[in-house]
This record gives C-alpha cells, structure tokens and sequence, in this order.
C-alpha cells in the first residue's frame, strides 16, 4: 500500500510539472508571435502631447476622441479618406547606395514635398538644419529634435521655419513656422530616438500650392522587412561636403533590413541634415522620418503609426 501511494504521488508530480511546463511554453510562443508580428498593442502606452505656442496650453491629446474626429470627417464629395494602411504598389528595384545623389528637381514629385528647416539655436550665433516633410496644407512632419533643443530642457528652436521648394524662385514665398506641435510624452522625457518624431501645424497654408505628400502605416513587422526604399532630406554635414544653408536636395537608396515596433534601419548613405527627411516607397508613400544616423550607411528611421496618421489626418 506504501509503496502504491508512493507511485501515485510521483505520478501526481510528474503530471503536474508537465501541465506547467506546457502551459509556460505556449506562453512564450504567444507572447512571442504578437511582439513579432504586430504594434497595434503598443498604441495604447504612447502619449502625445499637444503645444500651443501662441497660448503656451500644453495638453495630452485624447487618441480616441481623435481617431473618433477621423472617422466622422468627410472630404468635399461626401467621402472619408482615413484608410492609413499601405496599398498595392510597384517597389524599386533592389539596390544599396553607396552615396547620396543631388535630385532632379525640387519642382516635381516627391522633391517638392520635402522641406529644408532652418532655425536659429539657444546659443547665440547657433544655427540648426534639417529637413522635414509636407503632409497636409498646414501639416508638417519631421524628428522631434529638429523642434525641440534636447541639449535645453527641450526648448523649441528660434526663428523656426521651415521652407517648400528651398532654393527654387517657384516656391520662394513658400515658407513658414509653426503654430502647434504634437509629440510623443516618451521623446520628451527621456529622447529615445524610436519616439523621435514631431508633427507641426503651420502658421501658413504652403500645400495648396503644389500639393503635399502621403503617408502609410504597416501594421506588422514582416511586411516592411526586404523593403526597398529612398530617403530624401537637405544634408548640411560639412564633414562631407555639404554646405549648411546650401539649396540642394540629396536621395539615397536602401533596402529595410531591421524592423522594430517603433522604428527601422535601412541602407543609403546618411549625413547630418538628413534628420526629419522622408523615407519613401516607390510610389512615393513616406513609410518612416529620418531620426538618426548610426553610421554613414545605416539610416535609423522613425516608422509611421495609425497614431501619427489620425493626428495627421485630424488636422488636414
């Protein structure tokens, strides 16, 4: 009789410890596949804040009652345009750029679309570049640093202003500051560079005037991967050649081949200035913003969220 309790309580064991082990290990295969294969979750932990600059109201935007304003918004025909996911298109060939090429002209599309920012530092004499992307009549999507001065306490950037065409006689009058910044809580507490994005609303309407440029959100990781991709932006690292307040526009192309739930690495060849710019598919969709470079060849990018596309799409 011992010896059976014995056998019954070793065979109790060895169930139990195989039911946990089990358990445990579908756990992790769950948990796994949804940090791989999706960011919707990751949505809801990302605050944004909204700035005023003219009332100095600072506020954290409400996504819901945001992405509820998207739904209900109607254009001229009766018509809701707040689909945010990437259509079908025809992607580049494949190919890694070992340099940074001027391009054709600032006048055509896409090159219109993406602007130079000039903007006077918290330093006297200081100067700050970048580039960012025209998204809207008024609406303006660039990096977070090229707004705020992450070195000051995250004051904004005097003098701000952001020009359309920079350097063309066409769009000389195309130019402009900012009335408004949205921007996520996160980059303004602790500058992780996979937060590093800013969407500014303009003082001035310079879409109407030639328009403005798309942008799309992928909702899994896997999709983006193997992408083949340009970024375009005004470099004005003088380390490379590039004159700061030079009116020449430089592409560079590469394949995505890190994807991220915030963000994304893609070949081309990268320098200072390049911050803000557009990366873009070849139907001329921006998928992701410039934020850093961790080499000359490695573009660090800010990938576009439903999140950014309701703000985006909000303010159209």
């Amino acid at each position: 009789m011992k010896k059976f309790l014995k056998m019954s309580a070793i065979l109790v064991i060895i169930i139990t410890l195989n039911i946990i082990f089990n358990n445990q290990y579908v756990q992790a295969e769950l948990v796994e596949e949804v940090n791989i294969e999706t960011n919707d979750s990751l949505e809801q932990e990302d605050k944004i804040i909204k700035y005023d600059a003219k009332t100095g109201k600072v506020t954290e935007v409400d996504m819901e009652e945001l992405k509820q304003k998207v739904l209900n918004k109607v254009d001229n025909n009766g018509k809701n345009n707040s689909k945010t996911h990437a259509p079908l298109y025809t992607p580049y060939i494949n190919v890694e750029a070992t340099s940074a090429e001027p391009t054709p002209s600032k006048m055509g599309k896409p090159y219109r679309y993406i602007c130079k920012i000039i903007a006077d530092g918290n330093q006297v004499g200081e100067k700050n570049y970048g580039s960012g992307v025209l998204v809207g009549n008024k609406v303006f999507l660039t990096a977070a640093h090229c707004v705020y001065d992450q070195d000051n306490n995250n004051a904004a950037y005097k003098n701000w202003t952001c020009y359309k065409g920079y350097g063309s006689s066409t769009f000389e009058d195309c130019k402009t500051g900012w009335a408004t910044v949205y921007c996520p809580k996160m980059w303004l507490e602790n500058h992780n560079r996979e937060y590093d994005w800013a969407i500014c609303i303009l003082n001035d309407d310079i879409g109407s005037f030639g328009g403005y440029i798309e942008c799309a959100s992928y909702t899994g990781n896997s999709s983006m991967k193997g992408l083949n991709v340009r970024t375009i932006g005004f470099p004005s690292d003088t380390n490379y050649g590039y004159l700061p307040d030079g009116p020449t526009q430089y592409q560079t192309y590469g394949v995505i081949n890190n994807v991220y739930d915030r963000y994304f690495k893609c070949g081309g060849f990268i320098a200072g200035g390049f911050s803000g710019g557009g990366v873009l598919r070849s139907d001329d969709v921006v998928v992701g913003i410039v934020s850093a470079s961790l080499d000359t060849k490695t573009v660090y990018a800010v990938r576009i969220t439903d999140q950014m596309m309701a703000v985006i799409q909000s303010e159209r």
